[in-house]
C-alpha cells in the first residue's frame, strides 16, 4: 500500500544521504540496536552494511544530548527536508519512522514539516 511505498522512499532517501544501514530496517518498530560508531569522528566503517542502526537514538536518561548527536540529527533533518521538498506526505512518514527513538530529531523534523 501507500505506507510500503513511503517506506521504500524513506529508506532510499536515508540511504542516499548516508543515514541508512541494514540495522536501521527495524528502527520504526523499536527492534533495532544503535551503532556505537556512527556518531564518532570517523563514522561507522561498515556504512550501509552495518548490522546496527544508524538512525538517531537520543531518548536516554541523559539530560543533554552530546554535540556529535545533535549535529548528526541536524544534518539528517536538512537532508530529509531537502529530499522531500514539496512532498509533505512523504516527509510526514519519514518523520514518523526516523524520529521514533529520538524526540530531538522529531522536533527538528516537525519544524521542517511545518515549513512545507
Amino acid at each position: 500500500g501507500a505506507s510500503a511505498a513511503a517506506n521504500v522512499s524513506a529508506e532510499g532517501i536515508l540511504a542516499k544521504g548516508g543515514f541508512w544501514s541494514k540495522g536501521s530496517a527495524k528502527h520504526d518498530r523499536g527492534r533495532c540496536k544503535p551503532c556505537r560508531f556512527v556518531y564518532s569522528r570517523t563514522g561507522c566503517s561498515n556504512r550501509a552494511e552495518c548490522s546496527f542502526c544508524h538512525l538517531p537514538h537520543t531518548d536516554k536518561s541523559h539530560n543533554r544530548i552530546g554535540m556529535a548527536k545533535r549535529d548528526y540529527c541536524k544534518s539528517l533533518a536538512i537532508t530529509l527536508r531537502d529530499s522531500c521538498e514539496g512532498e509533505p506526505e512523504a516527509m510526514a512518514e519519514i518523520v514518523r519512522q526516523a524520529s521514533s527513538k529520538s524526540s530531538y530529531l522529531g522536533l527538528l523534523l516537525q519544524e521542517s514539516l511545518a515549513e512545507m
